[in-house]
This record gives C-alpha cells, sequence and structure tokens, in this order.
C-alpha cells in the first residue's frame, strides 16, 4: 500500500496523505476481522502539535466509522482542542474516561 502511493506520488509528503493511507487500508481489507481489532494511541497530546491532532482524531473516527470491527482508544491528558473535537461527535460515538476520577484506576496513577 505504502509502495502504490510512492509510485503514484513521488513527492509525498505526511501532509499531502491527509489521513488517506490508513484509511485505504482499512477499506482495502478483502474481509473484515472475525473479532474485534484494537488500535491503541497513547499520549495523543505528546503527538503533533495542536493543529495536526485533530486531523488525526478526524481520520481515525472516519476509520471506525467504515470498520465497525474496529475500536480505538486514545489515551492522552485533558487538551482544549481534544475536547472541541469530541463535542461535535455524537455522544454515541465515543466513551470518555477520565482515569483521575475513577476510584479503581487511581491506585495505578
Amino acid at each position: 500500500m505504502v509502495a502504490k502511493h510512492l509510485r503514484d506520488d513521488p513527492k509525498l509528503t505526511p501532509e499531502s496523505l491527509k489521513g488517506s493511507l490508513f484509511l485505504d487500508f482499512i477499506c482495502s481489507l478483502p474481509s473484515h476481522p472475525e473479532h474485534t481489532l484494537v488500535f491503541v494511541i497513547d499520549a495523543l497530546d505528546k503527538c503533533g502539535d495542536a493543529r495536526s491532532r485533530p486531523r488525526l482524531l478526524k481520520v481515525l473516527t472516519k476509520a471506525a466509522a467504515q470498520a465497525p470491527w474496529l475500536k480505538i482508544i486514545i489515551t492522552s491528558r485533558t487538551e482544549v482542542n481534544f475536547q472541541h473535537f469530541f463535542d461535535t461527535l455524537t455522544p454515541s460515538s465515543y466513551v470518555p474516561l477520565d482515569l483521575a476520577k475513577d476510584r479503581d484506576a487511581s491506585a495505578d496513577l
């Protein structure tokens, strides 16, 4: 898949992909996995910058919407730009969890 994108566009940059590589991969799978697959991104607040993170979240939510067998777990510190992004989604499309307020998790923090 990466090789095809490079052949089609030899001047490929991360910006020119805009998440299409991941979405193309998800959509090109010949069959759906028998079991749910989980994609975990830890410390999203440490990735990219305030402009790139919402774009990444958009790509990930599109992928999850197109592939009901795919679940995405994202961990991050609370960030305003993340909250703004999730405020645009329907509440049924994600489950927020604040581990700082979770009694069972507080022993691990």
